[in-house]
């Protein structure tokens, strides 16, 4: 519950400069509660929402594009989850552990470790099997697809796909059982099946299906603005592409999340390596957040 309030309320309104600490005061405070003398079903209680919030905490940690920590975060949450004997948790850490070596986050421009990371999913989904919602299963599925499509793995990006347009029918509602990484994710994606499609043939370099679909998403996910513009740019169209990258860069920044500035960037190391002056707008907001000359 805890976990639940600080995704869907303090992590969406307030800076990550003032989350961190606020989340990390009450992870120590709900720790602290371990020395205590409590009933085997009362600790137990209490080391699953210590796990969660470690969970919460790391994926803060990854979005201020701080690893190492987030990398900790994670193995106190595996430490009191395997205590605690719930495999659907461990199944979330493993989940949230493969952004670190995947390549997606920053959309390949840097390489990251896709055999480890796909295999950490593998092991994932087996444990949250029987235990996730569907929202936080297709979350899961679509990232796997995203990694497979860097790849150039057409069938498994569309296997992966075809099971989270699955997973997604059997949403309910907006709530979920578990913690839902798409609250906590870089993208603004979360559990959309037209954005992992679109995203996904984005990289796979079938251009055309890439604009058709990036094109068509609701105005609240406009952070893959530069990601319709990577698919722009991969048609043909650089200046409309660059137009729409500059405007995916402004909402990155507006969004105090330094791993989503480093998400665009990674679109304009990909698909605009030699984009000229089109790309200079982007080029000089980009120095302008950094302080570069």
């Amino acid at each position: 519950m805890i976990a639940r309030l600080v995704c869907r309320e303090l992590v969406r309104q307030a800076p990550l400069w003032q989350v961190r600490p606020i989340v990390h005061d009450q992870l120590v405070r709900t720790y602290r509660l371990l020395s205590g003398s409590l009933t085997p079903g009362t600790r137990r209680l209490v080391l699953a929402a210590v796990a969660r919030l470690a969970i919460v905490s790391s994926r803060l940690a990854f979005w201020a594009d701080d690893r190492g920590c987030s990398g900790a975060y994670l193995s106190l949450a595996n430490r009191l989850a395997v205590e605690v004997g719930e495999p659907r948790l461990r199944g979330t850490i493993l989940a949230a552990r493969a952004y670190l070596h995947s390549a997606v986050p920053l959309q390949g421009a840097v390489k990251g470790d896709a055999a480890l990371s796909l295999s950490l999913v593998d092991e994932a989904l087996a444990l949250g099997s029987s235990g996730w919602s569907p929202r936080l299963r297709a979350r899961t599925l679509g990232f796997r697809a995203e990694e497979r499509a860097l790849l150039g793995d057409v069938t498994g990006a569309r296997r992966d796909l075809d099971q989270t347009l699955t997973a997604l029918a059997q949403v309910a509602g907006p709530e979920d059982s578990d913690i839902d990484l798409a609250a906590l994710d870089i993208a603004s994606t979360g559990a959309h099946l037209p954005a992992f499609v679109g995203v996904c043939s984005l990289h796979l370099g079938r251009a055309a299906e890439a604009v058709q679909v990036l094109e068509g998403l609701p105005a609240h996910y406009e952070l893959e603005q530069a990601a319709c513009g990577a698919a722009h740019a991969l048609a043909g169209d650089v200046d409309r592409g660059a137009a729409l990258l500059c405007r995916g860069l402004e909402v990155a920044v507006a969004s105090d999340r330094p791993m989503r500035l480093q998400r665009a960037v990674g679109y304009r190391v990909r698909y605009f390596p030699r984009a000229g002056p089109a790309a200079e707008p982007f080029d000089a907001r980009l120095r302008r957040e950094l302080a570069l000359p």
